[in-house]
């Protein structure tokens, strides 16, 4: 039996893809990797020996995104849940069944883990859900920024919040095996 991690959060959304899937997810401790590790190796084994399947699952490796503030997680999860029509799965993203937006853009019942506030927090008056939609169909014209905003493939924020969290964190020789600990590294 693999050892159980319980990550602790205050706000998730999900959208599940093919070969991929995206989480984003706000820790209160620093024990997400440990717990992401344990969640894709027992979801794989799991769903493996069910269907009778070998190998992995999902395409690459775990990554994370250290994210500067509200503003950038809000952009972060229009970015997430405007996936399946960038990808062309569906026309209406309320048609997509593997992801959260229904929850956040109309309110639907979602799984006892998933909490909405910290993201609907960032509105204000009677229908949060209605704005956060139309957040999301505003996006469109934000995504390319978001793209930009992102260093490496590992932290999302403004240059001099970048440049902080490299001073502070990261190694004078970065590891070998984290490709993207050597592109910031190089940046």
């Amino acid at each position: 039996m693999g050892r159980a991690w319980r990550i602790e959060y205050e706000g998730a959304l999900y959208h599940l893809m093919s070969n991929h899937y995206h989480l984003l997810v706000r820790t209160n401790r620093a024990n997400l990797k440990k717990a992401m590790q344990w969640f894709g190796t027992t979801y794989t084994r799991r769903f493996n020996n069910r269907n009778f399947k070998k190998g992995h699952l999902f395409q690459g490796r775990y990554k994370s995104i250290l994210v500067q503030n509200d503003a950038y997680l809000m952009q972060l999860s229009c970015y997430i849940h405007r996936n399946p029509l960038r990808t062309g799965i569906v026309r209406r993203l309320i048609d997509y069944k593997w992801s959260s937006y229904p929850i956040y853009a109309y309110a639907k019942k979602g799984p006892a883990w998933l909490s909405t506030q910290v993201i609907l927090s960032y509105f204000k008056g009677a229908d949060k859900h209605k704005q956060y939609r139309e957040k999301v169909q505003k996006y469109a014209e934000e995504e390319k920024r978001l793209l930009e905003d992102i260093h490496h493939g590992m932290i999302l924020g403004a240059k001099k919040f970048v440049d902080k969290i490299r001073t502070q964190f990261l190694p004078d020789i970065p590891h070998n095996a984290l490709p993207q600990q050597k592109q910031l590294a190089k940046g």
